[in-house]
């Protein structure tokens, strides 16, 4: 009987390094909380304050190397500066440890376009800047240069999809875009420019849950798009059960198909599933499943 008992052991043992990678979190790990997605802007340094991802006992943790983001862990504030270090955009992981323990969560990179704004004067101007609602209307925070001496100045700013009011400001005087017709009153007898970056046409990408299958443990998921799943491998999935990330070989994927099979002797209690598929700098949704025994 205790050779059976502790042959049962050993079997637990081995399926739970076989089916999590990264994070052998124990129930009674001082992490309850599911430490959520982060978003990070590209080429920006984002600090956050670890016990806002968070709640535990103590919080020595230790931060592993990342290839994707730069991190710098301050013990002292209980905080961390994140920024991207390479050309990666869609979702990394950052992994850290605690008590001994592995564990990651996810962070998705953005990488806004970059947008030309032009102005030629009629007369010279010491000083010459854009301003405008994207950077919070600050007249001297984006200058405005003529390079290559042809008398239009040019500035560039990183811009998302949407609508924004924006003017010139030389010397002191607020100019508004003399070759854009487009304007809206500002409220102090004057004119705001106008500039509109639409949405770059792109193929719909969603994850879906299928179903459960309760006999087999095995747990379906689609992937929306055609194009997105073409050449899609098991790197590009990022699953986890709480923040315990799944090994690949409990992952088949089929073209736009995902199963992921769970074994019971590890799905024991309330889990939360999450899965999500990056690629080429775009990631679906977060399909989020919480089982319970």
């Amino acid at each position: 009987m205790k050779q059976a008992s502790t042959l049962l052991i050993v079997l637990f043992l081995f399926l739970s390094q076989l089916f999590f990678n990264g994070c052998s979190q124990p129930e009674n790990s001082s992490i309850k909380d599911i430490i959520p997605n982060i978003n990070l802007e590209y080429n920006t340094e984002k600090e956050i304050v670890i016990s806002d991802l968070f709640y535990s006992e103590n919080y020595n943790v230790e931060f592993l190397e990342s290839d994707d983001i730069n991190i710098e862990h301050s013990k002292i504030s209980n905080s961390v500066k994140l920024k991207s270090k390479s050309d990666f955009v869609g979702m990394t992981l950052i992994n850290f440890t605690l008590e001994g323990v592995t564990c990651s969560f996810p962070v998705t990179i953005h990488k806004n376009a970059s947008y030309k704004f032009q102005f030629t004067p009629d007369r010279k101007y010491k000083e010459l800047y854009l301003f405008g609602s994207f950077n919070g209307w600050n007249r001297k925070d984006i200058a405005m240069t003529d390079e290559d001496g042809d008398g239009t100045f040019e500035a560039e700013t990183t811009l998302e999809p949407g609508v924004y009011p924006y003017k010139f400001f030389g010397d002191g005087e607020e100019i508004v875009d003399p070759v854009n017709p487009n304007k809206v009153p500002n409220g102090f007898g004057s004119f705001n420019s106008l500039r509109t970056i639409e949405e770059k046409a792109s193929e719909k990408i969603f994850l879906h849950v299928r179903d459960l299958n309760n006999e087999t443990g095995v747990l379906n998921f689609e992937i929306e798009g055609s194009q997105f799943s073409k050449g899609l491998s098991n790197k590009n999935i990022i699953a986890f059960l709480d923040n315990r990330k799944f090994s690949a070989e409990i992952i088949t994927l089929n073209q736009n198909s995902i199963a992921i099979t769970l074994p019971p002797s590890v799905v024991i209690g309330k889990k939360t599933i999450r899965v999500a598929v990056t690629k080429g700098g775009r990631t679906t949704n977060f399909q989020h499943v919480i089982l319970e025994d």
